[in-house]
Order: C-alpha cells, then sequence, then structure tokens
C-alpha cells in the first residue's frame, strides 16, 4: 500500500508542478508582452510620419466603408440629413406608402 501511495503522491506533486509552471508562465508572459506593448506604443507616439500614415489608412478604411455601403443601398452609415432620392416599390418606409 505504501507503494501505491508514495505513486499518487508522485502524480499529484508532477500535477502540481505543471499547474505552477503554466501559471508562472502565464504571468512571465503577459509582463512581457505588457513590456513590448509600452514599447511600441512608445514609438509610435513618439512618430510623427507613422501617426500620420496611421491617419491616412483610417480615413481611407472609413471612405472605402462608406462607398461600400452607398453601392449597395445601406443607409446606415449615411448621415441623418440625407434624403434617398428614389425609392423602390417593397423598400419604402412605412410613412411613404400608400397604404399605412
Amino acid at each position: 500500500t505504501l507503494f501505491v501511495l508514495g505513486g499518487l503522491l508522485m502524480v499529484v506533486v508532477a500535477v502540481l508542478t505543471v499547474v505552477s509552471a503554466v501559471s508562472i508562465g502565464a504571468w512571465i508572459g503577459e509582463r512581457v508582452a505588457d513590456l513590448l506593448n509600452l514599447r511600441a506604443m512608445r514609438q509610435v507616439a513618439a512618430d510623427d510620419a507613422l501617426r500620420k500614415d496611421f491617419q491616412r489608412w483610417r480615413s481611407l478604411t472609413r471612405q472605402m466603408m462608406a462607398k461600400r455601403s452607398l453601392l449597395s443601398g445601406d443607409l446606415r452609415r449615411l448621415p441623418f440629413r440625407h434624403e434617398r432620392e428614389t425609392w423602390s416599390a417593397g423598400d419604402e418606409p412605412a410613412f411613404l406608402s400608400a397604404t399605412a
């Protein structure tokens, strides 16, 4: 029976060792990721050309999304004062339909 108890104790020790190693590895990995993220944010904040590139990229992305939604007929991304010039038969809102 001591042999079985010794084996069980070794299994418990092995499981606790693995769990502890995983926890410590995750903690170290998070610290390294935080430091690298902070370093990257500082570099981006210090580089005006890169920041302007990001702004141009965001502007281009917004323009492409607006054109895509306009081509698909989606009115969600348009300003509130936009009025559609033509409405198809089943597409008009309830306040424009004659049966409402």
